[in-house]
């Protein structure tokens, strides 16, 4: 049977289904042409999908293709397959047979799956077999099984897998294997794998208890990719729509009768939202041990899903809690735009309820104690309304470092930042966002006062001392409305083991406090992307520490912590967004001198691998932004990135950066300096935040408001070098070239390659030709020994007005991708050549016309 029968075949049952028995058997044979080997097949099909009683648990393809393959499979059972040598029989699917396998060339255990001896021949099944390997290996994903290798050897087509020792949530389910604690772990787990699929454009559209795999110690891992549908190329640029492409071709149907979607039934085109369905579907059913559509026959459960006629009510005793009931009928709804877009927005609103039980108590029991539970409210409900009720917030202030010791700085401004982000986890209390009170101290204001200031209810300040030779911490937590210390606690600072110093930190800050019961999600636990290498976080901390400098000495020391970090746990998010943030200014005159190409390829690289370790890692998503816009310069998915970043954490003062910036150089100023104007209200205490959005209202020729915004209090050091950078410029487009000359002969004398360009520009604006080609000689001599960006020497030629050498430059520097290059748009620099219709060209070229 050739692949073009086997599509015909699934066309013909597809129409089929939806016609009266009486009308099928006329319609079969007008379409098949009276092909007796077609007509065979699909009635075949029908009849097993009427009556079958398996069926609710099997994959329609995996169906079809059992059907039309031989009944006896050979047995691979103790040959030895290239470098496999092959034992038990594991499973069998449609396409093929599962074994157990040693593998002896490296002397471990696998799972090796094989395409059935059928479709040897069949070109479309090979195709789908290595397509499902591909799809796998693309993930790298813990509760992924992980896919090692596909081989050809002989007429032996299969996957080399990794072997987990388990049982499938199917039959766990049927022996009520699992417990309330036990479900919502496994729920997470599930649901996270998918999401990194969706996050690499991968569809799994088979999702069912059949396909997850529950280790002994309740680890899961998802299995069968085989009906994947990879969405987009993630080595090309991808725009919102294309992520978006209908993945499977009308009329064809895929997937596990009833664990599919309504559109999956219907035949229609599929997106990520359709396993969102089958999630839904997967959640009820691990909630309340029943699936929510399951009806007498087959026919009923499709109509159940097509309708959408859940079960929430039929089993009494076994209801949802309405947090989880609300994000299942979400899933599940049957106008997937009313679905959650993909699984990663699924898995933020599952987290957000990690705490609670997985479902509420037997309704008969609520029934119960209602009477009792009316007069306590009587009682006590106005003390609940007010305290019980209310989430308390809480200014975490960066700790002195009284140790007179500047290397436990980063522990000083690390440890309070850990605070934050742990606190954001707990139930009662909400810490207000660190970048907001990050520019506070208690040493030059009251805490209560700064805490008003910043509309939170408790505040805790710190200290890092010396106690004889030992470092010692103490903390104190002191309420904002009348700056009553409430605790107070003095401990042995052990730097070996920062985690365990943090949680016992807010255990005794928090624990028993008379506003609530205080909890965090996770104390113990190990989060996803997260670590358990006590050193790996200290390096990540100093990490962090040094790149907030922002200069090129710390931004070196800054990548050396991270990858520290990294070899201590290659498993570590953090430390990789660390390390992706860092490259991603590598290649600015400013940061660095390497070569645009080199510092995003390892910028992109290890933002990837943050968010398959973490796909919640916002930093990661934005470093991911920066990558999309200054070096490839895909504008829409940059946006998209940035908006996904800010999605995770609507508090992260970084996204917004970038996010305005893009804007901007794209020539939406309004938008820009709203956003920048949010970066500003996030993290009002940096002054590159307060350059932004300077920049933002320079590129909008507002250069009153731009340097309005320079003139702020906020940036302290106006002798700062980038200060005089930014001010430099605002000089030189309102005519005071004079002032700007001076400005950025004062940036060259400090930092050479920041300089050079803006002075070279400035001395031929003012007709000092000599000194700019010598400002230009001077670059060509240092390009012999170390990378110069060929837009430096494009700009000193645009102010010289030589337009030939000025486009010879700028087309060196869209070869070399360079970051700065994508401001051409809206920067006044490139005014003299705007009219020329070689800039349109370039505007063309990079997408920006």
């Amino acid at each position: 049977m050739t692949s073009e029968d086997l599509e015909r075949i699934r066309i013909i049952f597809n129409d089929a289904l939806d016609l009266p028995s009486a009308e099928r058997e006329h319609f079969l044979f007008l379409v098949s042409g009276g092909d007796e080997h077609i007509l065979r097949q699909v009635r075949s099909f029908l009849h097993a999908y009427d009556n079958g009683e398996d069926i609710l648990d099997e994959s329609v393809l995996d169906l079809g293709l059992s059907l039309f393959a031989d009944d006896e499979e050979p047995t691979f059972t103790g040959q030895t397959i290239g470098t496999f040598r092959i034992g038990r029989k594991l499973g069998k699917g449609g396409m093929g047979d599962v074994y157990f396998a040693e593998d002896l060339q490296l002397n471990r255990p696998v799972a090796v799956k094989f395409l059935s001896s059928a479709f040897i021949h069949d070109r479309w099944a090979r195709r789908q077999l290595k397509r499902e390997a591909q799809a796998v290996a693309l993930l790298q994903h813990p509760n992924v099984c992980e896919v090692y290798r596909f081989e050809e050897i002989g007429e032996h087509y299969f996957i080399v897998m990794q072997y987990v020792e388990g049982k499938t949530l199917s039959s766990l389910l049927r022996e009520k294997r699992i417990t309330l604690d036990e479900a919502f772990p496994i729920a997470v787990q599930i649901v996270d794998a998918i999401a990194a699929a969706h996050y690499h454009g991968v569809i799994h559209r088979d999702i069912k208890p059949g396909n997850v795999i529950i280790t002994t110690n309740f680890e899961v891992r998802v299995l069968d990719f085989g009906l994947e549908k990879i969405v987009h190329d993630r080595n090309k640029p991808a725009t919102s729509a294309d992520r978006l492409t209908h993945a499977t071709k009308k009329g064809l149907i895929l997937g596990t009768i009833a664990y599919m979607s309504p559109e999956q039934h219907r035949g229609e085109e599929l997106d990520f939202r359709t396993d969102v369905f089958s999630l839904g579907t997967l959640l009820f059913e691990l909630a309340t041990g029943e699936h929510p559509f399951e009806r007498k026959s087959n026919a009923e459960t499709v109509t159940a899903i097509l309708r959408g006629e859940v079960g929430f009510e039929r089993s009494p005793g076994k209801q949802i809690r309405p947090s989880l009931r609300r994000i299942i009928k979400k899933c599940i709804e049957t106008d997937r735009e009313n679905r959650y877009s993909n699984a990663g927005e699924l898995l933020a609103e599952l987290k957000a309820i990690k705490e609670s039980p997985f479902r509420e108590l037997p309704a008969r029991y609520w029934k119960a104690a209602a009477a009792l539970i009316f007069v306590l409210a009587i009682v006590a409900g106005a003390y609940f309304f007010l305290r019980e009720d209310r989430v308390y917030g809480v200014a975490i202030l960066p700790f002195a470092n009284e140790t007179a010791d500047a290397g436990f700085d980063y522990l000083a401004d690390g440890i309070p930042e850990n605070l934050s982000a742990k606190l954001i986890e707990t139930n009662g209390f909400r810490a207000i966002a660190y970048s907001k009170v990050a520019g506070h101290t208690a040493a030059n204001s009251s805490a209560n006062s700064i805490g008003r200031n910043v509309k939170a209810d408790l505040v805790l300040t710190g200290r890092i001392y010396r106690a004889d030779v030992n470092l010692a911490i103490e903390t104190k937590l002191i309420d904002a409305s009348d700056g009553r210390l409430l605790r107070v606690s003095s401990q042995e600072l052990t730097v070996s083991d920062i985690p365990a110093l943090e949680n016992e930190l807010l255990d005794k800050m928090f624990s028993g406090l008379e506003f609530r019961a205080f909890t965090m999600a996770g104390r113990s636990g190990h989060s996803k992307g997260e670590t358990r290498n006590n050193e790996a976080i200290r390096q990540n901390l100093i990490g962090r520490h040094l790149w907030r400098k922002r200069d090129p000495e710390n931004l070196q020391k800054a990548i050396a912590a991270f990858q520290q970090a990294i070899d201590l746990d290659p498993t570590y998010s953090r430390a990789y967004s660390g390390l992706a943030d860092s490259y991603v200014l590598m290649s600015s005159v400013a940061y660095g001198s390497t070569s645009p190409k080199d510092s995003f390829a390892r910028a992109r690289a290890a933002a990837k691998q943050a968010i398959d370790l973490d796909p919640l890692n916002a930093e990661a998503h934005t470093s991911l932004g920066v990558v999309l816009t200054k070096h490839d310069w895909n504008w829409p998915e940059a946006e998209r990135v940035y908006r996904q970043a800010i999605k995770i954490d609507p508090e992260n003062a970084g996204a917004h950066y970038w996010l305005s910036g893009l804007l901007g150089i794209t020539g939406r100023a309004e938008e820009s300096i709203a956003v920048a104007e949010k970066a500003k209200e996030l993290d009002p205490f940096s002054p590159l935040v307060e350059y932004n959005l300077a920049r933002a209202y320079y590129f909008a020729r507002q250069y009153d408001r731009s340097l309005e915004v320079l003139n702020r209090q906020t940036i302290t050091d106006k002798n700062d070098t980038k200060f005089r950078f930014h001010i430099g410029y605002i000089y030189l487009m309102t005519g005071r070239e004079a002032e700007a000359l001076q400005a950025f002969e004062e940036v060259y004398a400090d930092r050479k390659m920041l300089g050079i360009a803006a002075l070279g520009y400035t001395y031929a604006k003012m007709g000092r030709r000599k000194e700019a080609l010598n400002l230009i000689a001077e670059l060509e001599r240092t390009a012999e020994e170390t990378y110069v960006p060929a837009q430096e020497i494009a700009i000193i030629y645009i102010g010289l007005g030589e337009k030939d050498k000025s486009f010879h430059y700028l087309n060196e520097a869209y070869k070399e991708r360079y970051g700065s290059l994508t401001a051409i748009k809206v920067e006044p620099l490139f005014d003299p050549v705007r009219d020329d219709v070689r800039f349109a060209d370039l505007l063309r070229q990079m997408g920006l016309n």
